[in-house]
């Protein structure tokens, strides 16, 4: 992922938001887990594993788990009884887990941990630490709806002169986010009475951070019974959620929460969620998608500034851990993995119809001399129709638009038929 490129006298410095990663620890035990696991379920146990061991960060990468200290502390002296552990988070009743025992098995490290490893234990320290090591800026806020700049992370090893080397990617998210909890947003809300339509494919976050990320409601749970709001209260991991599982509102209405890609549903009380703002529910904010659109475009120094805010953040929960992270990978050090075309794209050439060539930066001047050069396959009859949906986000009128780019278009020998939805 490039992020910047500074133009110099010579050439264009590029520059990425990898970062390479150095461990200095050498406090990691192995360990496999009998009977065996899927996929899923060791991603989703390591991270639990993370979640209440202090001091410690727990990842998976097949066949085995990898358990990081922190630099100071050996692993011997923290004393942890994994068997009790994992027992700890069965009886926690989380259903991955709560039906099974499983058997702690260590496995002597013979080799050098791979980057693979490193940068996914890396990635574990930056998303399980507590507090969240990364700060939240605030870009817009109007009707109780802020843009919000947030850190974005993953685990990115990456191949340099043929050798795999460990990296994480730091990057910069705008993310769309009301001020209101879950709760608030469904009480005041014109159709409260109708929650199926109000709710349902809402994307929410949890208040108390125990899942990262955001989530979409996919089913209600109307009036819940007594002995099922006791057993979510038992199971629950923090007191937001607890309290929000005891109010009034959540003895009569729950949500179930989908997050990522994970096929498991949480249940919450609605005070426990706050909800965010989505193109497709934008309208049930009663705010104007297209204005906080806008607000994502980071300019290049501001952005420049907030991944230096986040580089340093990051640092400050890895060297905990005995991580090291150095710049960005650039082209400066690394030319041979930074590609520059040896013409600027702009000025490609490009052949359109009839034989003419233009330069990239032209491309409907080319088109108005030339036409296009080939008809897809699906549009060989000219008198088939391009159907084009055009979304209003905006409050502006859309008549003029839509009649210059069907007469641009039937220049092109190309028919249109436009279907017009409108959001304001």
């Amino acid at each position: 992922m490039i992020a910047t490129a500074t133009l110099t006298q010579r050439k264009t410095l590029s520059s990425s938001e990898i970062f390479r990663l150095n461990l200095s620890n050498i406090n990691i035990i192995c360990f496999q887990l009998k009977p065996d696991i899927e996929q899923d379920e060791a991603i989703s146990l390591s991270f639990h594993l993370s979640r209440i061991l202090p001091h410690i960060v727990v990842i998976w990468d097949k066949p085995y788990f990898y358990a990081l200290g922190k630099f100071k502390n050996s692993m011997q002296e923290f004393g942890i009884e994994w068997e009790s552990i994992l027992g700890q988070i069965a009886g926690e009743g989380i259903k991955d887990f709560s039906d099974r025992t499983l058997q702690f098995e260590e496995v002597p490290l013979t080799k050098t941990v791979s980057a693979n490893v490193i940068s996914l234990l890396a990635y574990q320290v930056l998303k399980t630490s507590k507090p969240y090591p990364f700060s939240s800026i605030t870009a817009l806020s109007k009707n109780g709806v802020q843009v919000r700049r947030e850190a974005k992370f993953w685990a990115e090893p990456i191949e340099i002169h043929g050798t795999l080397q460990p990296a994480i990617t730091l990057t910069i998210k705008s993310k769309f986010l009301s001020t209101k909890t879950l709760a608030d947003f469904y009480l005041n809300h014109s159709e409260k009475n109708n929650p199926e339509k109000l709710l349902i494919d809402l994307n929410v976050r949890s208040l108390s951070g125990d899942i990262q990320g955001n989530g979409t409601i996919t089913q209600l749970i109307k009036e819940p019974s007594l002995i099922d709001k006791q057993k979510l209260i038992e199971q629950a991991k923090n007191e937001i959620s607890k309290k929000a599982l005891q109010d009034e509102l959540s003895n009569k209405l729950l949500v179930a929460v989908k997050f990522g890609k994970g096929k498991k549903l949480y249940k919450y009380g609605m005070a426990a969620l706050r909800p965010c703002v989505t193109s497709e529910t934008a309208s049930r904010f009663g705010v104007n998608w297209g204005e906080l659109l806008k607000e994502t475009k980071i300019p290049y120094k501001k952005r420049t500034e907030l991944l230096a805010t986040y580089k340093e953040e990051a640092e400050n929960a890895l060297n905990n851990y005995g991580f090291e992270l150095g710049l960005s990978i650039n082209s400066r050090h690394y030319p041979e993995l930074f590609w520059q075309p040896q013409v600027p794209i702009e000025n490609t050439p490009l052949l359109f119809g009839n034989g003419v060539i233009g330069a990239q930066s032209k491309i409907l001047t080319g088109l108005s001399r030339g036409g296009i050069y080939r008809r897809h396959n699906k549009f060989s009859d000219p008198s088939r129709p391009i159907r084009i949906t055009v979304t209003n986000l905006c409050d502006v009128g859309l008549d003029d638009f839509i009649k210059q780019l069907k007469e641009r278009l039937k220049s092109y020998k190309f028919e249109s038929l436009f279907v017009t939805k409108s959001y304001r």
